[in-house]
Formats: C-alpha cells, structure tokens, sequence
C-alpha cells in the first residue's frame, strides 16, 4: 500500500500524501512490534520495551494527525474570515456610495 501512496499520490494536497505515508509507516511498524510478544520471544524485559514503543507510537501518531487537522482548519477559517470582511467592506463601500447624494452641474 505504502509503494502505491508513494507513486501515485492520490490526495491533491501534498501534506495529506505526505500524512498517509507516515500513518502507513507507523503501521507497518506496529505490526512488526507485535511480532515481539508471540511465543517466539519469552524475554519479558523486551516485551515491556515493545508495549512502550507502541504507545509512543500511537501517540505520535495521533498528535501528528491532530496538528495536521487543526493546521488544515486554522487555513480554512483564515480564509473564510478574509472573504467576509472583504464582503462586509464592500457592502459598506456600496451603501456609503448609495446614499451619497449627486452632483449637478
């Protein structure tokens, strides 16, 4: 899956390919830690270790996607902030020259 997202790039933005990437990393790296406690490993000290590197993982990742999200949010509302003010000027631009009153001549 991780070769296809690094070739094909399905997302338009970059940061979201960029973001699929690392969730694919860090799964693939979870699933080789879980190798850790089956019966092949009895050493229970390595097994701990394994347990913590997965939950730093998990919360790395989850931080991650979080910061992406709320970035992503931040641009959006900024931009929709932008658009209203300028709607707002420019409806008072269209009332202030409304209610001017005409020259003559």
């Amino acid at each position: 899956m991780m070769s296809f997202i690094v070739r094909v790039k399905p997302f338009y933005q970059p940061i979201l390919n960029y973001l699929e990437i690392f969730n694919e990393f860090c799964i693939i790296s979870i699933g080789y830690h879980l190798l850790l406690f089956t019966g092949y490993n009895n050493d229970f000290e390595l097994q701990y270790k394994a347990g913590w590197s997965i939950l730093l993982l998990t919360v790395l990742n989850i931080v991650i996607n979080i910061g992406v999200m709320l970035f992503q949010t931040v641009i959006v509302v900024r931009r929709f902030c932008k658009k209203q003010r300028l709607k707002c000027k420019q409806k008072k631009a269209k009332k202030y020259l409304a209610n001017d009153p005409p020259i003559n001549n």
